[in-house]
């Protein structure tokens, strides 16, 4: 089932027309005065990028909730770059999102029951998968419910059928309890190969349900608006935890629990601040973990434009040192290295980690092995040789591999 579906451009037309309304716009207002009042934007990179990752962030918002209802369900796709298709012009969507997921969510009401059918590629499969149910707000409620890949029972097929609902499993294979306050499910597929790696079709049906009443135009837009402004508190408040309460250009991995996504997973995210002569040479020990990746994102938490730059890496993308470890050159110009991850036009941005798929128990504190910020005209001697250097040529097939590799997005 392809991403960009006609259903998928219908919503995107009622969120954008909702983005207009005043109520949308006042809290855009509200929203705004609390970013300008945060750390983030004390930072010339920050101030620039406001408004801008303001308004994916809203986007996002109104995918989940304008024009899709839980009585009649849709799947939408969100959390992408800015793109056009279906004769429209669709604005982007990052929030605090990682370029090797697919993000989709589903709205949902507890006191309805629904079925979600699902198919693996079968020869090209996403490498992991979840599933979450999640409270307001939806792009940063903490998940009340999980399954996780490991945790699904797939038939030989690659299909799979997951039941959602106010109950408890009780012996139930494949549920997911949707707590009182749930408003969405949310789906992530992780690719770690995108030129050949493909997320799950998803289909939602809703099997029982108690009532027949559709939301009001009103009622939409105070709940959307209600969630933009929750949003930005919360967004505030972990930028102020997880980024300006710690040193710049450092990293401390910690474990995820379900209230914070992909339990079992480990993250880390910094600051970062360099200069154009400048470069953070980081490296990771993988772990064990059959996914590892880094990226950079805005002051916001908005991933930078990652189609056509190398502003994310993984360890399919990456090439890894001779121990395994992996030394990422996170820069603004081209070090001529192979393992580069492109700060763009920020000098001040943040970095984050993530190590999932997990084969056992691991020591958290190995994940960082080194972060030492150094001149690009010093890299020869840091690196003496141990790492690929790539040749301008080089580094535009890189690219155009990776653009290439992107398109089926939305394409297929």
């Amino acid at each position: 089932m392809p991403l960009v579906t006609p259903s998928l451009a219908q919503i995107q037309r009622e969120a954008l027309a909702l983005r207009e309304n005043a109520t949308i716009t006042g809290a855009r207002d509200q929203a705004i005065a609390l970013f300008k009042a945060s750390d983030s934007a004390t930072v010339a990179d920050g101030l620039s990028t406001l408004e801008g990752a303001l308004d994916e962030m809203i986007f996002g918002v109104l995918l989940g909730i304008a024009g899709n209802n839980p009585l009649n369900p849709e799947v939408v796709w969100s959390g992408h770059l800015p793109y056009t298709s279906h004769g429209l012009s669709v604005p982007g969507s990052r929030y605090a999102d990682s370029p090797d997921r697919i993000y989709r969510s589903i709205p949902v009401n507890p006191d309805y029951s629904y079925e979600i059918t699902g198919r693996r590629n079968p020869l090209y499969p996403s490498l992991d998968f979840s599933i979450e149910a999640i409270p307001p707000p939806s792009l940063w409620g903490q998940p009340t419910d999980s399954l996780q890949a490991r945790d699904i029972e797939v038939a030989g097929d690659g299909t799979f059928t997951i039941t959602a609902d106010a109950g408890g499993a009780e012996g139930r294979k494949n549920h997911l309890q949707l707590a009182p306050g749930t408003t969405n499910i949310l789906i992530r597929d992780t690719l770690s190969d995108w030129a050949s790696q493909r997320p799950n079709g998803i289909r939602v049906a809703v099997t029982e349900r108690v009532g027949e009443q559709p939301p009001k135009p009103a009622e939409i837009a105070e709940r959307a608006a209600s969630e933009i402004v929750a949003t930005a508190q919360s967004t505030v408040a972990f930028l102020e935890q997880m980024v300006w309460n710690k040193p710049v250009n450092q990293l401390s991995a910690f474990q995820r629990t379900v209230e914070q996504g992909m339990p079992g997973g480990i993250f880390a995210a910094s600051r970062f601040s360099v200069a154009d002569d400048e470069a953070l040479v980081i490296t990771l020990d993988p772990l064990g973990a059959a996914y590892m990746g880094i990226q950079v994102s805005d002051l916001w938490m908005r991933s930078t434009v990652y189609d056509r730059h190398s502003t994310s890496l993984n360890n399919r993308q990456a090439i890894a040192n001779e121990d395994g470890s992996f030394t990422l050159i996170l820069s603004r110009k081209d070090p001529g290295y192979v393992n580069w991850l492109d700060a763009g036009n920020l000098g001040d941005g943040i970095v984050m980690v993530r190590w999932e798929l997990l084969s056992g128990p691991v020591d958290v504190n190995s994940a960082i092995r080194q972060v030492r910020k150094i001149r690009l005209s010093d890299l020869d001697s840091h690196l003496a040789g141990t790492q690929k250097k790539v040749s301008p040529g080089e580094r535009v097939n890189i690219l155009e591999k990776r653009h290439q590799a992107y398109q089926f997005r939305l394409t297929e």
